[in-house]
This record gives structure tokens, C-alpha cells and sequence, in this order.
């Protein structure tokens, strides 16, 4: 359509991310005209599945687990007749030249979250472990895996936000979607079409007027205006709260309302680099019993593998305040120290692993203006904030993403969920345009 001309409809949904897609597939699917507008030339939000004809497995620079079996993910693989695959989830320490179990550690933390999830105060994390008797090492372990794990600083994060999720670590099944988490994308976007979407993908939304009741105006970095009495925001939450002077969206009248919430729910923040080596470095170095390795004092200290043959893909991971510091860093040095940990970790010389790379792929989500950071957590005292986030403003706004879901909170499900969330409260009030046309 042309620049400058206003498109209409009975839902504009910001953000094609799984949020987005799900709740424009069931608005859609209602019979109400939905405008998708994604700022990226894909859909997928911060699922980035990347495939190369010469690795088997797909590489995964997103979302890659599916924890426990969460209903939205499961119900959606089984629409896409996807399957979840099971995974070990063993854990070892790297200590020395010998490797550890980490199960006392993932006990310790169960039993302190148990206890924790019966009180009504909340504290973050890092004065739950200061208020505890476990020793010194013990102490840091703990730290180090909470914060990987929710991609959080431990000193701000809330207890009561990841108690029962964290209570439960120790035993919740893991999976991989197969294929990979674009199949689900995939999925998506073919019903999304089937649905009558229109789908608006390189087209950035930089201001949201909804001051006129009954009626929302988008308007995009190209200068189109797209109109609609409802509208969907399903941006990450990063992006939401952006300084519209520095690429975020420009709200008019501002989300005053939303500043707490925005002050408790905070994007988290992660590194992961995935790499491909051949099989010398890998000779006898890999505990077969090992799904996950561990190292304490380097910036990447989780990683995993996936293995076919000679071919190994390994993941290296840091969350939290050492994603933050690797943010400072430049591409190469962070190739540089993650094969640095793989070298320890194997103990192997640094000179042996580069030379068995043979490929690697990142991408930088701290960095991403799509993105602006990982998944969400929750500060101390502001476990009740994302309830704020799931209330529309004027029935006119209406807001969708992991960081509005308390059920899955920071997960691919919490994303879906939302969508269905957020379709029910529009299908609640909404006289569609579409109907009352034909």
C-alpha cells in the first residue's frame, strides 16, 4: 500500500514475536481484520533458528529449551506435529583436572525455594543465600546458577517470582523442539496467513497515539499510519521500555501507568555462542555421563554439546552480570573467551580448541534494537507487577510477551499463553469491522 495512507482494521498486534503471532492467529481465526507489524524481516521474536546443509542439528541462537511440558508449547507442537525430544540433564563441575556432580547443588537451591515459597516476604536471591548456613563455595555455586539460569542479577532478583520454578529445577524434565523452534514459528506464520493476517514484516513502529477513545494509531519509521480501536503491543519488554528518543516507541499520552511495573520487571540479559568442532578435541575429554558442564571464574561458565559422528556442537553460555560484562566486549574477544572456557573445561591448550573449530554463530540480543535483552525477571518486592502488565489501558491497549505471564514467566510458553491471554480479553468486547461490513 502506499506511504502515508491510513489502513484500517479491528486489531493492530506490534510484534511478531510468538506472543504476536498467537494472538493475531486467534483474533483472526474470530473473524476480526488484524495488521501484524514486525520491525525484523522475519517473524520469531527471539526465537533465531539457524540451519547450515553441512551440521545436522539445528543451531539455535534463541530459545532453545523447552522446560518441563508446558501446555501452550505442548499443545502448539502438537498442532505443528512436531515433537518434543527428551534430554539428559545431568550436570558436572569442572574442579581441577577432575569434574564434580552438581546435584547437591541443585538440592541445596530446591530446599532453600521450598522454604522460601511458604513465606510471604520476599527477598532476592543473593539475601536468601546470605541468611542461609551453606558454606562459602557452596554460597557462589548457588549464585552463579540462579543467575545463569534466569539471566538476572542475583542481588535484585525476587525469590518469590522463581520459587516454585526453582523448587522444582532439580526435577522437571527437559526437552528440544525437533527440528528445531522455528518449526513452531513456521507454524505459526502459516496460520497466520491461512487466517487472513496481514503481515507487515521491516516495518519498525515508532509512535502509538491512542489518546482519541475508540481509536489507535501506529506509525511506523517509514511513515505509515495504521488505525484500529484496539491495539496489541507484543514487543519485548526492553523494547517497551526504551527511550523513544533512542529507537523505543513513543507513546501518546505516555504509560504512566506502567512505571512501576516497568521499575520490578526488568529484561534479563545473555550470551550464548554456539560452535562447531571436529572430533580431535573432543577425544576422551567429555564426560560420557555429562549433559551440562560448569566452570566457576570465567565469564562463560555453562555450556552443552550435541554430538553426530565427528561432528560437535557445542554451546557456551553466561547470564546475568556476566552477560552484561561480555556486552562490553568486542565479537572476537568474546569468541576468544568462550574458547577459552571450552579449553578449560576440557583441559585442553587454547591454541588445540581454536584449531578445531570449525565454525561458530552468535547473536547479540543485549544489542539488538528488536531485542533489548533476554527474557524478564522480576525484582525483589515486585512479584505482583506483571499483573500490571496484563491489564489493557482504555480497552485500547492491550499487552502481550513472556514478561506479561505469570504461569510461564521468561519462557516461550509465557509468550504463547499471553497471546491466548490477550485474545480472550479482546474477543471479550470486540464488534468486529470485518463482520459488520459483510
Amino acid at each position: 500500500m502506499d506511504s502515508g495512507f491510513d489502513i484500517e482494521s479491528d486489531v493492530i498486534v506490534i510484534g511478531a514475536g510468538m506472543a504476536g503471532l498467537t494472538v493475531s492467529r486467534e483474533l483472526a481465526r474470530e473473524g476480526l481484520a488484524v495488521e501484524l507489524l514486525e520491525a525484523r524481516d522475519w517473524a520469531g521474536g527471539r526465537v533465531i533458528t539457524a540451519h547450515s546443509p553441512e551440521h545436522p542439528f539445528p543451531i539455535e541462537l534463541g530459545a532453545e529449551f523447552v522446560h518441563g511440558r508446558p501446555e501452550p508449547t505442548v499443545q502448539l507442537a502438537r498442532e505443528a506435529n512436531v515433537e518434543l525430544v527428551p534430554l539428559g540433564d545431568r550436570h558436572l563441575i569442572r574442579r581441577g583436572g577432575h569434574f564434580d556432580d552438581m546435584a547437591a547443588v541443585w538440592q541445596t537451591l530446591a530446599d532453600l525455594f521450598h522454604h522460601a515459597n511458604l513465606s510471604p516476604a520476599d527477598l532476592s536471591v543473593a539475601e536468601l543465600l546470605e541468611r542461609t548456613s551453606v558454606d562459602p563455595d557452596m554460597h557462589q555455586l548457588c549464585r552463579d546458577v540462579v543467575e545463569g539460569f534466569e539471566a538476572a542479577p542475583s542481588d535484585e532478583l525476587s525469590v518469590q517470582s522463581i520459587a516454585e520454578d526453582l523448587s522444582n529445577a532439580a526435577e522437571a524434565p527437559q526437552y528440544r523442539v525437533e527440528g528445531g523452534y522455528r518449526a513452531l514459528v513456521s507454524h505459526l506464520e502459516c496460520a497466520v496467513h491461512d487466517a487472513g493476517v496481514c503481515v507487515h514484516l521491516n516495518c519498525p513502529v515508532r509512535r502509538v497515539d491512542w489518546s482519541k477513545p475508540g481509536c489507535v494509531r501506529a506509525y511506523t519509521v517509514h511513515g505509515r499510519c495504521f488505525e484500529a480501536p484496539r491495539c496489541v503491543v507484543a514487543v519485548p519488554l526492553g523494547v517497551l521500555e526504551a527511550d523513544p528518543l533512542r529507537g523505543g516507541i513513543a507513546f501518546e499520552p505516555a504509560l504512566q501507568q506502567l512505571t512501576p511495573a516497568f521499575l520490578q520487571v526488568r529484561p534479563g540479559h545473555a550470551h550464548k555462542i554456539v560452535m562447531c568442532f571436529h572430533d580431535d578435541v573432543w577425544h576422551e575429554r567429555w564426560p560420557a555421563e555429562a549433559d551440562f558442564l560448569h566452570l566457576q571464574g570465567e565469564l562463560f561458565n555453562t555450556c552443552w554439546r550435541q554430538s553426530q559422528g565427528s561432528f560437535h556442537q557445542l554451546t557456551v553460555w553466561a547470564g546475568g552480570p556476566k552477560s552484561l560484562e561480555l556486552g562490553r566486549q568486542s565479537e572476537a574477544s568474546r569468541l576468544d573467551l568462550a574458547l577459552r572456557s571450552v579449553a578449560l573445561l576440557l583441559g585442553e591448550s587454547e591454541a588445540h580448541v581454536r584449531a578445531a573449530l570449525v565454525d561458530w554463530w552468535q547473536h547479540d540480543f543485549n544489542a539488538d534494537p528488536t531485542a533489548r535483552g533476554a527474557y524478564s525477571y522480576v525484582r525483589r518486592g515486585g512479584f505482583s507487577a506483571t499483573q500490571a502488565l496484563r491489564e489493557p489501558l482504555a480497552e485500547q491497549l492491550f499487552f502481550a510477551g513472556e514478561a506479561t505471564d505469570h504461569m510461564y514467566p521468561g519462557t516461550v510458553a509465557g509468550a504463547i499463553a499471553s497471546g491466548h491471554r490477550v485474545a480472550a480479553q479482546i474477543l471479550h468486547g470486540a464488534a468486529p469491522r470485518r463482520l459488520a461490513l459483510a
